[in-house]
């Protein structure tokens, strides 16, 4: 899910655009990055700027200067450009084409917009390629729900699923402690409809499957410990990994074996989930979902559904925006606010009941330093139901890997100690 005003980098050459490999580092022509922070989901009426920043190094290391541009399309379909000299502080206003979609589109609708740069020497970057374009979604009618503070939202306490200690071994985790590095364990997990845990633990090389903690069974898979896994509801397995600049990916039967694999190209991991069948990689700098099949094949501003519609989420100052979106519009829509300052957003879902659920690490203060997560869940008749959790782990964690809203409906928390490692289950419609 994408954190929306969070900061995306791209690392092109020339060669990207012209469809050929491209890596992260500097090439013969030097190098060209755009960055850039999504709105994503907006109100209609309020002031939206894009903040973009263009680096640019000759091939001999030197800075150089670059001009950058802003395309939006309108409801016919019009394009219209942008354009100025790539400075310290810039920022594109999207204030008035999200306020002519709204009008256009009765009070929601989208802007479709791209970014590029070019240098005098002739060298061209576009975001997030040519003939592409992302969305900000224009969402009217957004209700505003206040998060409890961390001191009054009840603590639940979660029924232990797993729990695992360190070491080598069928019923242990893999761990890498860190002396001048993080400490690292296993970097991500999913829960199936049956309630069956599938642990990725990279450093023992293997996905292992538990049901009521016992070990079903494992699979020897070569993935470094930035990596993210997914279960489809076909119990086929897809993982992520990020090596060397570039996003990789894998299909597992659920026998284990390889089915496929994909390279997609110079990219930064958000993470990767399925949706039924399906699954989509959320990646950075371009701050879209890529799907893995032939289908639809354009990457998404937001995670696509089963049921057609797709999930917009996003972090704005104190606020966690979450919402659904069809086609051009959105259906439904929520800001949650906070009265304290946000981290990262861990979690946004829908359920299978249809309720929205957002999880966001909520910072502590001084004497709290890792601060708590606060779970909220919106059900369809817009009963809310909110709860914290603990946000304190002993390694070395992606944001999106530590909380699952699992195939079964229960909410699902990787928590790591001192002495190993415990995922924890939490009941959701348990009470307000």
């Amino acid at each position: 899910m994408s954190a929306a005003f969070t900061a995306a980098v791209l690392f092109l050459s020339p060669a990207w655009e012209r469809g050929a490999s491209a890596s992260a580092g500097p090439r013969a022509g030097g190098e060209l990055r755009i960055y850039y922070r999504s709105p994503i989901l907006v109100r209609p009426g309020e002031r939206v700027r894009i903040p973009v920043d263009v680096a640019c190094v000759t091939a001999r290391g030197r800075t150089c200067g670059a001009r950058v541009s802003l395309v939006t399309a309108d409801r016919t379909g019009r394009w219209r450009s942008f354009t100025a000299r790539a400075k310290p502080n810039l920022e594109f206003d999207l204030t008035g084409p999200a306020k002519r979609a709204a009008e256009a589109e009765g009070r929601t609708g989208f802007v479709a917009f791209r970014l590029a740069a070019r240098t005098g020497d002739g060298r061209f970057v576009s975001m997030p390629g040519r003939g592409r374009s992302l969305r900000m979604y224009v969402a009217g009618g957004m209700r505003r729900i206040a998060i409890p503070s961390t001191s009054s939202v009840p603590e639940r306490r979660g029924a232990v699923a797993l729990s695992l200690p360190w070491g080598t071994g069928r019923y242990r985790a893999g761990l890498s402690p860190g002396n001048e590095a993080a400490t690292v364990g296993p970097p991500s997990f999913d829960v199936d409809a049956g309630g069956r845990i599938y642990l990725l633990d990279a450093m023992q090389h293997r996905v292992a499957v538990f049901s009521h903690g016992r070990l079903l069974r494992q699979i020897a898979v070569s993935i470094g410990p930035q990596s993210d896994i997914s279960v489809a509801s076909d119990a086929a397995i897809y993982l992520a990994s990020q090596q060397g600049g570039r996003v990789t990916t894998q299909v597992l039967a659920p026998s284990g074996r390889s089915i496929g694999r994909r390279d997609l190209g110079p990219a930064i991991l958000g993470e990767i989930r399925v949706s039924g069948s399906r699954a989509f990689v959320h990646v950075l700098p371009a701050d879209a979902w890529v799907p893995l099949d032939r289908i639809g094949g354009r990457p998404r501003t937001g995670l696509p559904l089963s049921s057609g519609r797709m999930l917009l989420d996003s972090v704005v100052g104190r606020s966690v925006r979450i919402g659904l979106a069809r086609g051009t519009q959105v259906a439904r829509s929520f800001e949650l606010d906070s009265d304290r300052p946000l981290g990262e957003l861990a979690l946004g879902a829908r359920d299978a009941r249809r309720g929205l659920v957002a999880v966001v690490r909520i910072l502590g203060t001084k004497a709290e330093r890792a601060g708590r997560y606060v779970a909220v869940r919106v059900d369809p008749s817009g009963r809310v139901e909110s709860f914290s959790m603990p946000a304190e782990r002993f390694t070395d964690q992606p944001a999106y890997s530590q909380i699952r809203l699992g195939a079964d409906g229960a909410l699902y928390q990787l928590r790591t100690f001192p002495d190993g490692m415990r995922i924890l289950r939490y009941e959701l419609g348990e009470g307000s």
